[in-house]
């Protein structure tokens, strides 16, 4: 769903995203661990300024918050997160994964709900969403624990804690 911004993104970003430019910060952390070593914190601290750095000149500022949900729960909560987001107070666009619960398909464990952000750079915008968003999960009792994801983390295949350069997936 979409506020009723113009231009809203997805999750698609600032348009065709290209691995390219990302490489070289990616390239460093790669060598560290191609050599056994483990990868100090504050390589992998320049590694993120790196590629948000290049996210920024490619204009791929979008990320978003992530809620976890239980499958009972995202119904309601997917309600309402989609009417905030419709009504300009959430973010400029929000998802939320499928349940897994048709007649063939196993029910996950959570179901992940994303609400963007146009600009990870405008900290009073990311969070006035964090917190129109915790203050719409309290009633359901869902916490809104995950943090904040660049998009073009999402694009780059830096997920969860098993990413093949060690990195957090999250920025705040």
């Amino acid at each position: 769903v979409h506020s009723r911004a113009a231009g809203t993104p997805g999750s698609s970003g600032g348009g065709d995203f290209s691995e390219a430019p990302y490489q070289p910060a990616l390239q460093q952390i790669s060598d560290i661990i191609d050599r056994g070593a483990n990868v100090p914190a504050a390589a992998k601290r320049e590694c993120v300024e790196r590629l948000l750095d290049t996210a920024r000149r490619q204009g791929y500022t979008t990320g978003k918050w992530m809620v976890f949900l239980e499958p009972g729960v995202a119904d309601a909560a997917w309600a309402a997160i989609a009417r905030a987001t419709a009504t300009g107070e959430l973010g400029c666009s929000a998802k939320v994964a499928p349940t897994g619960a048709g007649p063939d398909e196993l029910v996950r464990e959570a179901v992940v709900c994303c609400v963007y952000v146009r600009d990870f750079d405008e900290r009073a915008e990311l969070q006035r969403v964090l917190r129109a968003l915790m203050a719409l999960m309290a009633p359901l009792q869902v916490p809104v624990t995950a943090g904040f994801k660049p998009d073009a983390f999402t694009m780059l295949g830096i997920d969860g804690k098993q990413n093949r350069w060690r990195l957090p997936p999250t920025v705040h």
